[in-house]
């Protein structure tokens, strides 16, 4: 019982770190997802010997926690579940060099797969390119492959007509062919990766279709070739390519007799000559990173502990908005009730659920009212695949950093809702506060919009607002005030911001608007129109300077964006 009580106590010290394991018991027992966790190894009286019979066991949505120790097995994986090991060095899956036979393979059937905390070793080693025994081989889609040693086997992680798969901080090393191979794939995710001692670090094989994936943020080095590409569209950014025999290559596309031809920016080569654009050989040589680094990038992946977008919620994605407005004056209290009732619009008019959406105007927005919202979400069923929007139009300002003291200029800010004293500040809504709140939500896709003066004091502390899975827009930066729009009797951000919600901001015209698109939409009108308003009124150059926190999908990874309307609804 030992070591399943000390599985526990590392479980229960996630959740509390707000990870979404939830074992909590000697016992097999339901988790957070609604499943329940099946132990592997250990001592316990109930615990399985082989993982396979686990997985045989298990439902969709159950965990499978596994102990330390090696497990001579070659699993198949045809459940949404999430497989996670002990300790990512001492819990080892051994395939035992068998031919014909992956280590892991995760079937169709097994969409959004969590597999995380391994060694996984010794695959079949049939020589060849076209060789189906890997360590790892995904032949579904939304899996997350993350904080694993993959090692000696002929192809690391082989992704087969699969998509939108995430390969986060994994060490890949040793394969006796390519680290990470592609037989078709789009819209996959290799980041944080350490991929060494292959004959390729990556190989985008000349068969299907494999673009629109993202190599971002990888240790490519000591391989043959460090990346080997057929295919086009593809994203390579802020790698580090360290002595590898040959960089990277791009191949022409025989069965689409086409040339390869990818966007690859900021890279670190430790070939590059120091000057101009880096070319990257191939037929036709249309691969050029135009901004080649002169340093290469401290790149440590991910020490947190936390499996990247490794919770899959309940697979219904929900959609839940909170939003509240408090003005002092009639002209005020006008602005203020326009501007929600816009917002409110927006999203009933594309879709969102009424029921899902709590409004509090004026005397409704109160400090108890505010922070209640957050209990509402969680009673509710908010959950790690849903949306939250919160949009909070109110006035602001500042007092000296309260704990926990983590502000660069030294100024805790906050919102005011109706109840608040004018004089104390009693029931004030700081910074921290308010963070506290949003910590405790399970939702890694969150909007929130705070337009008050200073409201960039919300984004510039540790302890502030800024968190992977969120996306925060403020209509200020900390030293300046938000302005009205006298002319639309709307204060100038939200004006703006919903005006780009509404359609405008949709400037790559996929009939979605993001978060970041509205930002980019809003920032410029609000900073002319508050030029020119105080250069009018005051004979002064003031401007209020929207400010943008983009932690989505997570704070090491932010090249996607957080669709908040479909256009289509």
């Amino acid at each position: 019982m030992l070591k399943k009580s000390l599985a526990v106590g590392i479980i229960v010290f996630l959740v509390i770190s707000s990870v979404p394991y939830s074992i909590l018991s000697n016992e097999i027992s339901t988790g957070t997802f609604g499943g329940n966790t099946l132990y592997v190894g250990g001592t316990g009286p109930s615990n399985y010997s082989k993982i396979q019979d686990a997985i045989n066991d298990s439902s969709n949505r159950d965990t499978i926690f596994v102990f330390n120790g090696t497990y001579y097995e070659n699993l198949f994986v045809d459940k949404t579940i999430n497989l996670i090991g002990e300790d990512k060095h001492t819990t080892i899956i051994d395939g035992g060099v068998k031919e014909r036979c992956d280590v892991v393979h995760i079937r169709p059937q097994g969409d959004g797969v969590l597999l995380s905390g391994f060694t996984i070793r010794y695959s079949g080693q049939t020589t060849g390119q076209l060789c189906y025994d890997v360590g790892i081989e995904i032949h579904s889609d939304y899996n997350t492959i993350s904080d694993n040693i993959i090692t000696n086997n002929h192809d690391g992680i082989f992704i087969y007509a699969s998509n939108n798969n995430n390969i986060i901080n994994n060490v890949i090393r040793d394969s006796n062919y390519s680290g990470i191979a592609f037989f078709s794939g789009s819209n996959n995710t290799i980041s944080f990766n350490n991929l060494s001692n292959n004959r390729n670090g990556i190989d985008v094989r000349n068969t299907g279709m494999s673009n629109e994936n993202t190599f971002s943020d990888n240790i490519i080095s000591n391989n043959f070739f460090g990346i080997k590409l057929w295919h086009s569209k593809n994203i390579i950014n802020r790698n580090n390519f360290i002595n590898n025999s040959r960089q990277a290559v791009t191949r022409f596309n025989v069965p689409r007799f086409s040339p390869s031809r990818n966007s690859w920016d900021a890279n670190y080569w430790d070939d590059w000559v120091g000057i101009g654009p880096k070319h990257i050989p191939g037929f036709f040589g249309f691969n050029f990173d135009r901004h080649p680094v002169s340093e290469p990038y401290d790149i440590i992946g991910r020490d947190d502990g936390i499996p990247y977008n490794w919770s899959f919620g309940d697979g219904d994605t929900k959609y839940w908005a909170v939003i509240s407005a408090v003005g002092i004056n009639p002209h005020q209290i006008i602005q203020c009730s326009r501007d929600l009732k816009a917002v409110y619009n927006v999203l009933i008019n594309h879709g969102w659920n009424d029921a899902n959406i709590k409004v509090l105007l004026e005397e409704e927005a109160t400090k108890e009212a505010i922070i209640g919202s957050f209990q509402w979400l969680n009673e509710s069923g908010e959950d790690e695949d849903d949306v939250i929007f919160f949009f909070s139009n109110s006035h602001g300002y500042y007092m000296d950093d309260q704990p926990p003291l983590d502000e660069p200029d030294g100024k805790d800010g906050f919102i005011i809702p109706f109840d608040c004293d004018w004089e104390t500040w009693d029931n004030c809504i700081l910074d921290d506060e308010l963070a506290v709140e949003f910590d405790k939500l399970k939702s890694k896709n969150i909007v929130i919009v705070i337009d008050s003066c200073h409201a960039g004091e919300f984004i510039d502390g540790s302890s502030d607002l800024c968190k992977s899975g969120r996306v925060v827009l403020t209509g200020c930066d900390v030293e300046e005030l938000g302005g009205p729009l006298f002319a639309r009797m709307r204060w100038r951000f939200p004006y703006y911001f919903t005006k780009g919600l509404n359609g405008r901001a949709d400037k790559n015209n996929d009939n979605f608007v993001s978060a970041e698109e509205t930002f980019s939409y809003a920032k410029l009108p609000v900073m002319i129109r508050s030029t020119l308003y105080s250069f009018i009124r005051y004979r002064t150059l003031e401007t209020q300077h929207p400010q943008i926190y983009d932690g989505w999908p997570t704070e090491e990874n932010n090249e996607d964006e957080l669709n908040i309307i479909d256009l289509a609804k």
